[in-house]
């Protein structure tokens, strides 16, 4: 399901070049430090460090494909992301790169391969299905909308619309609004300041129970 307020951690940089960042997204100068300030106040030297070396390392070192800047996987820090194709070269040129440039840490990332079967998706897409499933479909259709409209309204509502203010808050989603799941909103907050969100934020808003956990990396491609 589609959040209603949620800051994307895949994207967040390119978000952040076009528009300011988050007051609740914060940083810290590198890993093991304390986030302290908003992420807004690296990210244009980020930037800089990233086009700066990217022209600089394809051209040195083939299998180089791309060079951007990036949050850590906690999302506690700005650092440099250099993807490497074919992935196999990842570990050569982890080796010779520098582990920190600019000041800001270096990380070298792999590109993914797609290891899907497109054949047995499509096959799967157009198999027949009888007439008990088609009304399990639509009792779950039901029950997911009837799901849905409620956590619309809670994360409509301006006190959970607050809390992405608060620092260290990253996403405020409901990820288990399904057919067969009870509504529950999720706020993710960056691990060194989860502590802090679990105290200004309350167990249930208008009736549905709401957790503060660790901020949980998505993949990187």
């Amino acid at each position: 399901m589609n959040s209603m307020i949620k800051v994307g951690a895949m994207a967040i940089f390119l978000m952040m070049a076009a528009n300011p960042a988050h007051a609740g997204w914060w940083c810290a100068d590198g890993p093991g430090r304390q986030p302290d300030h908003p992420c807004d106040d690296d990210s244009d030297d980020a930037n800089a460090a990233a086009a700066k070396f990217e022209d600089q390392w394809m051209a040195q070192y083939p299998g180089i494909t791309d060079v951007s800047s990036g949050l850590s996987d906690d999302g506690d820090y700005l650092e440099l992301r250099v993807t490497v194709d074919p992935p196999e070269l990842a570990s050569s040129i982890e080796a010779v790169l520098p582990s920190e440039a600019d000041g800001f840490p270096v990380r070298v990332l792999a590109q993914p391969r797609f290891d899907g079967n497109s054949e047995d998706y499509s096959e799967a897409l157009n198999s027949d299905v009888d007439d008990d499933d088609d009304d399990a479909k639509r009792r779950d259709e039901i029950d997911a909308r009837a799901k849905y409209k409620l956590i619309r309204e809670v994360l409509s509502d301006p006190e959970a619309k607050s809390w992405m203010e608060l620092p260290g808050v990253v996403v405020v989603d409901s990820p288990r609004c399904g057919s067969g799941n009870s509504p529950t909103i999720q706020v993710e907050v960056q691990p060194a300041m989860v502590s802090d969100a679990k105290a200004q934020i309350p167990s249930s808003l208008m009736g549905v129970p709401v957790e503060v956990v660790p901020f949980a990396a998505r993949p990187v491609y």
